[in-house]
């Protein structure tokens, strides 16, 4: 059973409707319409589902766990702690996730990739389709 068959049984036990089910949970009316039309929809009010309604809702809550350990419910997509000390602190004292790789010099410098050309000459070959060594011949 899926959180959109379960809150629909759950309205036609209890003869309720969007707004009402609203109204109980503090949820926004168009995010229950949401999940009766089994859209996607924050874990937030998933959670407040389960608090304000029935424990049963519960098993749909997805949870992230923090670098301390804990278990929290992300209030936007990106966030990776479970409160703000922890977000201070992890900003602090470094990571657990290696740092990304730096970038590489290029192969080769500017000037040596111009070959001693200005930049109009290498353009002009460009769109001409010229390359090394070869020179068009006027007809």
């Amino acid at each position: 059973m899926t959180l959109q068959d379960q809150l629909i049984k759950y309205m036609a036990d209890h003869n309720n409707n969007n707004i009402e089910i609203a109204r109980k949970t503090g949820v926004a009316p168009d995010q229950v319409s949401n999940i009766v039309k089994g859209k996607e929809t924050p874990m937030v009010n998933v959670k407040r589902l389960s608090d304000k309604l029935d424990p049963a809702f519960e098993q749909y809550v997805e949870y992230k766990i923090c670098e301390c350990g804990e278990k929290f419910i992300p209030t936007y997509q990106h966030r990776n702690y479970c409160s703000d000390e922890c977000s201070d602190y992890f900003r602090k004292h470094g990571r657990s996730k290696p740092e990304p790789e730096k970038r590489s010099k290029p192969k080769q410098s500017i000037a040596e990739f111009m070959g001693g050309k200005s930049y109009g000459e290498r353009q002009r070959e460009y769109l001409l389709g010229i390359q090394k060594g070869q020179r068009m011949g006027i007809r």
